[in-house]
């Protein structure tokens, strides 16, 4: 995966879109180790960034939400707790197995449902945002 998601909600989500930044660049590593054989080595990193960042990331959007108005809020933030939700689920499981191979699949699997989450419903946020903000709302 190249490149980075734009986001243009405005002022108070720079720190949002730093976090889509980072998380493109996580992806990506992670993706080219699996492909290169060493995802075992890596997923380690992947769940703890994935762990560390996405709670506060995540409460960041959904306030973001909130105050903007978004009607897609309620949508967005279940898509937000499945993800949690999942992600639990594989630290559980690396916390009990370690760096498996069944780990790497898992994160693997995380990793594209945030990627599809990124791309679909922050990219619908984000155009609300845009062309609230066109209007001058």
């Amino acid at each position: 995966m190249q490149g980075r998601m734009p986001l243009n909600m405005q002022e108070p989500a720079s720190g949002i879109e730093q976090d889509h930044v980072e998380l493109f660049h996580e992806i990506h590593y992670f993706q080219e180790s699996l492909q290169a054989g060493h995802g075992v080595s890596t997923v380690g990193r992947a769940i703890h960034w994935l762990f560390t960042k996405l709670p506060g990331h995540f409460q960041a959007e959904e306030e973001i939400m909130r105050a903007g108005g978004y009607p897609l809020a309620d949508s967005h933030r279940n898509s937000h707790q499945e993800i949690l939700q999942v992600l639990e689920s594989v630290v559980k499981t690396f916390e009990k197995e370690g760096a498996t191979r069944g780990v790497c699949q898992k994160t693997a699997s995380l990793i594209d449902l945030v990627h599809r989450h990124t791309h679909n419903e922050d990219q619908a946020m984000d155009q609300f945002f845009t062309k609230k903000s066109r209007k001058g709302n």
